[in-house]
Order: structure tokens, then sequence, then C-alpha cells
């Protein structure tokens, strides 16, 4: 039906995230707890990171 009408059909590109520079090698942060004193109770230091998740309708947690 789309070729007697000369038509086209359109697909979007898939997406492909672009959040790695592998050439780069591998980047490892400086780690700071290496030049305190040892903590000797809780809530003394604190750490945290950040990660990327894929969902499943495409969007990032």
């Amino acid at each position: 039906m789309l070729r007697r009408r000369e038509l086209v059909a359109v697909q979007p590109r898939a997406f492909v995230p672009h959040t790695t520079y592998s050439e780069q090698g591998p980047r490892v942060a400086t780690n700071y707890l290496l030049d305190r004193p040892v903590s000797t109770a809780a809530d003394q230091v604190w750490v945290g990171d950040i990660t990327y998740l894929p969902l499943q309708n495409g969007s990032w947690a």
C-alpha cells in the first residue's frame, strides 16, 4: 500500500546513550579517607556514589 502511493515509512533511530569515554582509560577517584585518622564513632565520615540505572521504559534513574 505504501509503495503504490510512493510513501516511505520513517523509522526512528535507536537511542544510544553516550556516557562512557573508553579511550581515556580508567579514572580512579582520590581516596581522601587515607589521610584522616580512623573514625572512633558513628556519623563522623560520610561517603556517596552516583550510579545511573537504565529503566524498562527507556529513561534513566
